[in-house]
């Protein structure tokens, strides 16, 4: 394992993520992760980090003091840096985590040790020092040495000011801890007392006063008895912190861990990696992979690493210089920070198996010190991984049988990948040579993919594809003389020759195919989109067809029945009253108004959220079932058809949807059936209110906007927080 650590420069992304740990003992965690968790712990480890994720803005710095706790005595930095930890656990302990995830069951087995910290805290000040009421014994010894120290400086300065024609300045200084003043060197003997000192040049001498010596004798025995009681105060806790050793232990472990997933987090949100799915069947699935140590060195987006393995093993052709190697050490590397708990940079959906061991020959590694050649260090990593790899492994065999003869590498390159295949763990293998091409095709259990090629490297890995080597190609683009190339041509085998041109060709009409395959697959699946969007229109336009010719049937027949009993009042009347001029004249009035009136147009359809009005009250369409539609009038609602509604002006022309008072469950659908009215209609800017409450609601409208496609971009509104701009794309 240690050399595939070393070959796939997994070290160096620990080191990345060492440095966004913030104590010493969890970057030294950090660069000890390895593989070898079970399924069941990853997952754990990844659920960690997800939550951990949500927290890296509200976590206090980790501070993790350097304590031997198989000491009896502790230093008084020791104990205030065990109380700044443990004021550290209490802060933690407050994080708002869900109590049953992985971080809040981590969290859960911190022990702020409430009664030590109060003992810790009534010792030190928040800047480590011992504070004056510690004790009773120190409270006191503190207050009779301000007493004696203040009259140990007055009496200095009444020396001082008597004796000012035989000093060189007038202040009080500190030599060997006791209080002097500098008395000029000539005028020594005018000043009795003890020196302490003199100056560079000579002029001047540090005087300790005779008649000060009592009071600086008693401040020196205050001091050794404050030391002392000190001493003593560091002994009580030390033995109080001791018998909590065992929690303190525990604390200090689930500290470092904590440190270690937030680092991890740290790491994820830098370089956009994504939680892996794992799997015990050897099955790898990457989508968009990306080497992040290759993206640092390049300083631009790489070709990201689409590749799918769900047995057997993987044979990887192409050009030189087309990025094989790559593609090795991002399936390795990945798969090594998948199965350390690490976050890998790829997208959604990829998977990674749970491996017991990564077996990875890539590049050279002759060792001088080992006697080993290049050939001789590859057999030496194939005859471990032959003699220890179980289905659990993964193998990762860069240009196995290179560095000899080719006929007999190749053949040896063969019958190594047969004992690999016996084994039953999944194992991918670069190879230029042709006989191993030629082995793998169409064999049980192996595959060939190749690093694409149209002319040039793609970069781009493609399943059941050759491409060929174009090692002449790439010597011609880095410069090799044209004589070199044109001899060397003329050596080359001419069947062999012929093949290589017809695999570059073939490649290179592959691509071109896949190209065109692209497009017309895009362009397949827009004409399927307006195939199926014409066909909805058709039978809504089918729908309102006979609903009109209902309503119309249904209206006729009223004005004949309206009709025939109207001629029968005429009648009646006529045979009463006889034929009179006003009469007459009247009932062909009468008779006008009856007369079938012409269909009238369609009523308009109404969007969701469009205010309208029914029989003078205004209200608002909240639902829709084809030309029926359900309206809020208040607290009242009810289903009226299209026909009976007319639509109201708003106060803007941006269409609005009230969500206030409705129940969570109902949002997604309105919001759904809304855009896609408003979309119908021409409308790019609508407006959402959700009104102040509790944020229900608008968590429910922010996921969702979040999620739809058809949203461009959306914002609460700067001047009312209770609702929401939201634009579409056209």
């Amino acid at each position: 394992m240690d050399t595939a650590v070393r070959s796939l420069e997994f070290q160096q992304v620990l080191g990345r993520i060492a440095h966004l740990a913030e104590s010493r003992n969890g970057k030294d965690a950090i660069h000890n992760l390895r593989p070898g968790l079970s399924l069941e712990e990853l997952e754990r480890s990844f659920e960690a980090i997800e939550e951990g994720a949500g927290f890296l803005h509200r976590v206090p710095e980790i501070l993790i003091p350097e304590l031997d706790l198989g000491r009896p005595i502790y230093s008084g930095e020791e104990l205030f840096g065990t109380l700044s930890f443990l004021n550290l656990v209490a802060e933690i302990k407050k994080l708002p985590v869900r109590k049953d995830g992985e971080l809040g069951r981590l969290i859960g087995r911190l022990n702020p040790l409430q009664r030590l910290r109060d003992e810790l805290t009534q010792v030190f000040d928040e800047g480590g020092n011992v504070r004056d009421d510690a004790s009773s014994e120190l409270a006191r010894l503190r207050k009779l040495m301000v007493k004696v120290h203040d009259q140990l400086i007055n009496a200095l300065g009444r020396i001082i000011n008597r004796n000012s024609r035989i000093l060189n300045n007038d202040q009080i200084m500190r030599r060997g801890g006791r209080f002097v003043i500098c008395v000029k060197q000539a005028l020594r003997k005018e000043l009795k007392g003890v020196v302490h000192d003199i100056s560079d040049s000579g002029h001047s001498v540090f005087v300790e006063p005779e008649d000060t010596i009592e009071d600086q004798n008693l401040l020196e025995e205050l001091r050794i008895k404050e030391r002392r009681e000190i001493e003593r105060i560091f002994r009580t806790l030390s033995k109080k912190l001791h018998d909590c050793r065992d929690s303190i232990e525990i604390d200090l472990n689930v500290m470092i861990h904590l440190d270690t997933i937030l680092a991890r987090a740290r790491y994820a949100k830098e370089k956009d990696c994504t939680r892996p799915d794992l799997n015990n069947e050897g099955k790898i699935r990457i989508k968009k992979g990306r080497h992040p140590i290759l993206e640092e060195v390049k300083k631009t987006m790489v070709v990201p690493l689409n590749l799918q393995i769900d047995s057997g093993i993987l044979i990887v052709t192409g050009p030189n210089a087309g990025g094989k190697t790559i593609l090795l050490k991002t399936v390795g590397l990945l798969t090594l920070m998948a199965n350390s708990g690490i976050f890998v940079p790829a997208a959604y959906g990829t998977t990674l198996p749970v491996v017991d061991k990564i077996y990875a020959k890539i590049g050279d590694e002759q060792s001088i010190e080992s006697s080993l050649s290049s050939f001789g260090a590859q057999i030496e990593i194939v005859k471990h991984l032959l003699s220890e790899a179980t289905p659990q492994s993964l193998v990762l065999l860069d240009e196995l049988g290179s560095n000899t003869s080719p006929a007999e590498g190749g053949a040896l390159a063969c019958a190594i990948l047969e004992g690999v295949q016996s084994i039953g763990c999944p194992c991918i293998a670069t190879t230029h040579s042709e006989d191993i091409k030629t082995f793998a095709y169409q064999r049980e259990g192996f595959r060939i993919g190749a690093m694409g090629y149209n002319g040039r490297p793609t970069y781009q890995f493609q399943a059941d594809y050759f491409a060929p080597s174009c090692a002449f190609v790439v010597a011609e683009k880095m410069g090799l003389s044209e004589q070199i190339l044109n001899r060397a041509r003329e050596l080359v085998d001419t069947e062999k020759g012929r093949f290589e041109e017809l695999t570059a060709r073939l490649a290179a009409e592959i691509s071109e195919l896949d190209e065109k395959k692209k497009t017309f697959d895009r362009e397949l699946a827009e004409l399927s989109r307006m195939k199926n969007l014409y066909e909805t229109r058709l039978e809504e336009i089918e729908d309102w067809k006979r609903r009109e010719r209902r309503e119309f049937d249904r209206r006729l027949k009223k004005i004949l029945r309206n009709a025939r009993s109207e001629v029968e009042r005429l009648i009646a009347r006529l045979s009463t009253e006889g034929p009179k001029r006003d009469l007459i004249k009247n009932i062909r009035a009468r008779i006008d108004t009856l007369q079938p009136v012409e269909q009238s147009e369609p009523s308009r359809e109404f969007a969701i959220g469009a205010r309208v009005e029914v029989n003078g009250e205004i209200g608002e369409i909240v639902e829709r079932k084809k030309d029926q539609y359900l309206v809020a009038l208040g607290r009242i609602r009810c289903w009226i058809h299209g026909s009976q509604l007319k639509e109201r002006e708003r106060s803007s022309d941006i269409p609005e949807l009230h969500l206030r008072g409705r129940r969570r469950d109902e949002v997604a659908y309105l919001l759904d059936r809304f855009i896609g009215d408003a979309l119908a209609q021409g409308d790019l800017v609508l407006r959402i209110i959700h009104g102040r409450g509790q944020g229900i609601v608008k968590q429910e409208v922010d996921s969702f906007l979040r999620k739809d496609k058809r949203v461009k971009e959306f914002g609460v509104d700067p001047l009312n927080p209770g609702q929401m701009q939201v634009r579409l794309y056209g």
